[in-house]
């Protein structure tokens, strides 16, 4: 891991409130240009949970290590807009990662990803201790990770080169950061960005006993969602097993679906999301298995490419995988560890500096050949 600050003395923790109505601290990022990095920088994420603009001239981002009162201060300046967000663009270690969408700002900062201190502040004055007792001027406050002094009630989860801590329901602040953020692969999304009416935040499907259990969470800016869930052998045709209309307030709450009655073999899941307006949307397909048929497999899309690879990999469940892109004479490119999921799983590799030429790329499980496919580069 990068970044890691070691801690000499034990510290007892506190447990601070900043709930926040108006702008909120969404997503952290800290594995930026890392071997097996998402992304080519470190990056946090803000977002407008209000109904109105707001002018970001008098705000600062202040960054801790776990353990200790030396704040770096970020100054804002722009208008984030109602329901949008804002991107902070910050150091990097390599270039490994996908390039960022552009940013916001660009500053001089690093984070840890396993655990630190974040604050967003309407002063341009630093915090000079560990942990305050907040006022009028602290808006948002997350401590992440098992280490850090300080936060919301609770701490958040730390990440990984692969994973962001991200706020669950970015339309609300429940004031504690264990229960507000989890991790999610990293998805950083700019001021030119607003949020549905709906999004959708976790959606697996899992074998259990001879059931499939069916688990979803949305974010929700609308009055009331109809929830549509579709199954399908094929991939080709889809059929609608069970419907739910629900409030604001139950759409915000995590939902479960058990299929007692699953087919033999492969099953696919959809989510069809209907707002309140009837603008429709569909979450990606999650696959269960009643069978060893279909899993670990591996497509790659297009098979010809100039700057990146889009790799397709099914899996049966969550797990990390490896990764190896070697050339025809055999000899190894670039290696990757990722995280994935249960069902497809879309793995974004850069091939700008790939010469030209035919390249494998290779899928290993616990130490284990699994699959392989072919692309070419031009």
């Amino acid at each position: 891991m990068k970044k890691i600050f070691t801690i000499l003395l034990i510290t007892a923790s506190f447990f601070c409130k900043a709930q926040s109505k108006t702008l909120v601290i969404s997503e952290i990022y800290g594995g930026g240009g890392t071997l097996d990095g998402s992304y080519k920088n470190d990056y946090l994420q803000i977002f407008n949970l209000s109904s109105s603009p707001i002018d970001l001239s008098e705000y600062t981002v202040q960054i801790a290590p776990t353990s200790g009162n030396s704040w770096s201060v970020i100054n804002l300046s722009g208008i984030i807009k109602a329901n949008h967000w804002f991107l902070l663009k910050g150091n990097s270690e390599g270039s490994a990662g996908a390039d960022l969408p552009v940013p916001d700002v660009t500053a001089n900062f690093n984070i840890n990803t396993e655990s630190g201190k974040i604050a967003l502040v309407n002063s341009h004055k630093a915090l000079t201790t560990s942990c305050i007792p907040f006022n009028e001027n602290i808006i948002d406050f997350v401590g992440y990770g098992n280490n850090a002094d300080c936060s919301e009630t609770s701490s958040a989860p730390g990440h990984s080169s692969t994973s962001a801590t991200s706020r669950v329901n970015f339309a609300s602040d429940a004031n504690n950061n264990s229960k507000d953020f989890a991790v999610f692969p990293p998805n950083p999304r700019n001021a030119s960005e607003i949020a549905l009416p709906i999004t959708l935040n976790i959606f697996t499907a899992n074998k259990i006993d001879k059931a499939n259990r069916i688990h979803w969470q949305v974010n929700c800016l609308s009055t009331s969602v109809t929830f549509e869930l579709e199954r399908s052998s094929t991939l080709q045709q889809f059929i609608t097993i069970y419907t739910s209309t629900e409030s604001k307030a139950r759409c915000a709450t995590p939902f479960d679906f058990n299929d007692s009655n699953p087919q033999n073999g492969t099953n696919y899941y959809r989510l069809k999301i209907i707002d309140i307006d009837g603008n429709i949307s569909y979450s990606k397909v999650a696959l269960s298995i009643n069978s060893l048929r279909e899993i670990n497999r591996i497509k790659i899309t297009p098979n010809i490419v100039s700057s990146i690879v889009e790799l397709h990999y099914t899996s049966e469940k969550s797990e990390k995988i490896k990764l190896q892109i070697s050339d025809l004479q055999g000899r190894i490119i670039k290696k990757l560890s990722r995280e994935v999921v249960a069902g497809d799983n879309k793995i974004i590799i850069p091939t700008n500096e790939f010469a030209n030429g035919q390249y494998y790329t290779t899928i290993f499980l616990n130490g284990e050949k699994i699959t392989s496919a072919k692309f070419v580069k031009q």
